[in-house]
């Protein structure tokens, strides 16, 4: 009696054991990462292209494909910047800021570190809130997002005084 019950038992889990395996790896979208050199450069060119155009799904999509990327192939750093960049073009700076930031920690000796602390600092300053008619006035709100904007535009002035975005981070120094 009881092997029946076990020959029963296995004869219903197994099939229902097997459909779910099979479904789940059938359902779960995967876009692999960049294996190649050239494959990584032509898709790193395409989300190039697609940004320039504001297809910004579309850029998004080839980008993190590239990111994905193993660390040796110099396209996965730059294809994580333009990532950020596709966030701060979409109004979605507090995302820009997030990917500028990891790129400025993961990336210490990269030639377009200026530019990354540069856009971190531009998308620290567009985070804040604009001026609103029912808002209180501007010392009655909370400096913090204020103050850390300026900091890190006086962080990137003095990180890298010969960037050429040195003038406009001291404009918006002014301005603020």
């Amino acid at each position: 009696m009881k092997t029946r019950f076990l020959n029963v038992m296995i004869g219903f889990l197994l099939p229902a054991a097997v459909a779910c395996s099979t479904s789940q790896s059938a359902t779960r979208p995967t876009t692999p990462a960049v294996t190649t050199i050239s494959q990584a450069r032509q898709d790193y060119l395409a989300g190039m292209e697609a940004l320039r155009e504001a297809d910004y799904p579309k850029a998004t999509d080839l980008l993190q494909r590239v990111a994905r990327a193993p660390s040796y192939i110099v396209y996965a750093p730059l294809a994580k910047l333009r990532l950020a960049d596709a966030a701060f073009f979409q109004d979605r700076f507090e995302e820009a800021m997030e990917g500028y930031r990891s790129f400025i920690e993961t990336n210490q000796g990269d030639p377009n570190l200026h530019y990354a602390a540069f856009m971190l600092a531009k998308s620290a300053v567009k985070a804040q809130p604009s001026q609103f008619f029912m808002d209180p006035p501007a010392d009655r709100r909370d400096q913090r997002r204020i103050r850390s904007s300026m900091a890190a535009l006086m962080d990137f002035v003095e990180r890298f005084p010969d960037s050429p975005y040195v003038d406009q981070a001291l404009a918006m120094l002014h301005e603020s």
